[in-house]
């Protein structure tokens, strides 16, 4: 995973499925959880976040997980299984994550889950907010805006079943772009 530094720590998801923390002056390793159960190596590529002073991360394999960052201990596990970190909203009260199974999962800052808005039978591959709401990508096809309420606003067909988006999405106040494996070129659409 892309490791997160903080207070003189970093940590880090590794292909072995282990989640680990490290000394950022020794490079010692301070302490480590196994986050996959799986026997054969699932990594952990979640970008590990931090949310009310907890780290949230997981494997696709398990449940995502809330840990004590000074210790590595399991503050709690959530109901839902992602690959890719969870994006602050409403002001940073709460946090919505996109699933494995094609969901965005909705929690508040005592790790409740309080909404889960079923979107493709895709996972859900990358978050980033815009115009107010998310935008959410798939392993799949479609592309959606949401509002602020969880709503479907828009849905965007990116021309091939084999159009996925990996990547990131980068943006500002009027513009956002991604890159999919085999997206059809179409016009700039305003939103």
């Amino acid at each position: 995973s892309t490791p997160l530094i903080l207070d003189g720590r970093l940590y880090a998801g590794f292909a072995d499925g282990y989640f680990v923390c490290f000394s950022l002056e020794e490079g010692q390793v301070l302490w480590e959880r196994r986050l996959s159960p799986g026997q054969k190596f699932v990594d952990v590529d979640m970008r590990p976040v931090i949310f009310n002073e907890k780290i949230l991360v997981g494997s696709v394999d398990d449940r995502t997980e809330v840990i004590v960052p000074k210790s590595g201990v399991l503050f709690k596990k959530l109901n839902f299984r992602t690959s890719r970190a969870g994006l602050e909203i409403g002001n940073g009260q709460n946090m919505v994550f996109g699933s494995v199974n094609g969901e965005l999962i909705y929690i508040d800052k005592q790790f409740q889950e309080y909404k889960r808005v079923k979107l493709s039978d895709e996972a859900i591959s990358s978050l980033a907010p815009w115009k107010g709401g998310v935008v959410v990508t798939t392993v799949g096809k479609t592309a959606f805006f949401i509002d602020s309420n969880g709503m479907i606003k828009r849905e965007f067909d990116l021309g091939s079943a084999y159009s996925a988006v990996f990547g990131h999405m980068s943006y500002d106040d009027e513009f956002l772009a991604f890159i999919s494996s085999a997206t059809e070129p179409c016009p700039s659409e305003k939103i």
